[in-house]
């Protein structure tokens, strides 16, 4: 017992260690709150911070948050830039085409000088957008911003549209698939001369007598025929309406043929244009305008809306081509000989 330690001995002991150690941090200038722990548990709490701090996923987390810093920067600069580009401002609106300018012809503007405008970038946003389950295509609004411009010209009008995109691209859509079915004929039907109170064609008998409705293919329809049996194929016209204009122009053929004529008068919405090849002011048709080669009686067409080789191009069912369908230009069937004046218009349908 004479060399073991008493517990009082053992108190003192420790307590004078400490009382030596606090002295020393106290010569040093350091405190207790630097005292490092140098225990075997707190050497691998360290050694596993420090894996964590440098393995792999921790410096791809830290990639990601930098990457994802410098996108939202340049995002906003982006937008910035992009919101102060002039180009992608619209400079114009419709309205600015509303006056007696041979270049504000509906038929004249060049699209870029449309899709310049508040009113295209408008409907285009509303009707036009691909996430849309029934959307308008940009054709389809470039023509309802040009059947806009020529409503108020017509009526000398300059007015704020921007409101009515959904009347102009509905008309736009009438008017453009109407021209898209005539073209899709292309090939097909055979021209006959119409006579009497119009029941000489597979037409005019299927309106008059109760005849089978025409084949798509091979039936006999004359010229005008073509236009109102594309028009109610893409359901746009109906058969009792033509009904109607055949029933019209007989009884009245018995007065003159040109009363009888004037019944198609119903046909027109608005003004009737003339175009004239040989000058560059002309006004000119536009997508789904009915173009009349002097009269109904002569040769009636409808406008595709293009333009080949400077020339407007139709779709025309008269003597050429085999007596079929097909595409040709006004100034190719004016040099073939057909009759002028050239008028056209927009379509009543």
């Amino acid at each position: 017992m004479g060399k073991g330690r008493s517990s009082k001995q053992s108190e003192t002991s420790t307590t004078t260690s400490v009382n030596h150690l606090s002295q020393e941090q106290q010569e040093t200038g350091n405190s207790t709150s630097n005292f490092v722990d140098n225990s075997p548990e707190a050497i691998e709490a360290r050694r596993l911070q420090e894996l964590a701090n440098n393995s792999d996923e921790t410096n791809n987390l830290t990639q990601l948050q930098e990457n994802a810093s410098e996108h939202d920067n340049s995002s906003v600069s982006q937008y910035q830039d992009t919101s102060s580009s002039p180009e992608l401002v619209p400079s114009s609106s419709l309205r600015d085409f509303v006056n007696d300018k041979p270049e504000h012809d509906p038929g004249q503007i060049a699209d870029a000088a449309i899709k310049a405008t508040s009113e295209y970038h408008k409907w285009a946003a509303e009707f036009a957008n691909y996430v849309l389950l029934n959307r308008y295509t940009e054709e389809e609004v470039l023509l309802a911003c040009r059947l806009a411009i020529r409503e108020m010209r017509e009526a000398q009008v300059s007015k704020d549209v921007s409101n009515d995109g959904q009347t102009y691209v509905d008309l736009a859509r009438k008017q453009g698939s109407v021209a898209d079915t005539a073209m899709n004929f292309e090939g097909e039907l055979q021209w006959r001369g119409q006579g009497g109170i119009l029941n000489q064609t597979d037409f005019g008998k299927w309106i008059l007598e109760g005849g089978a409705e025409p084949d798509t293919s091979t039936s006999v329809l004359n010229c005008w025929e073509l236009v109102l049996y594309s028009a109610y194929k893409e359901g746009i016209l109906t058969k009792e309406r033509i009904t109607t204009l055949y029933r019209n122009f007989g009884s009245d053929l018995s007065t003159s043929v040109q009363k009888a004529f004037s019944n198609f008068d119903v046909l027109r919405k608005g003004e009737e244009y003339t175009y004239d090849k040989d000058d560059p002011d002309s006004p000119k048709p536009i997508k789904g305008d009915m173009v009349i080669f002097k009269d109904f009686m002569n040769h009636v067409t409808i406008a595709t809306g293009n333009t080949v080789g400077g020339k407007i191009e139709i779709m025309s069912l008269w003597t050429q081509n085999n007596k079929k369908t097909y595409k040709t230009t006004i100034e190719d069937l004016l040099a073939g000989g057909a009759a002028s004046p050239v008028k056209f218009f927009t379509p009543n349908w």
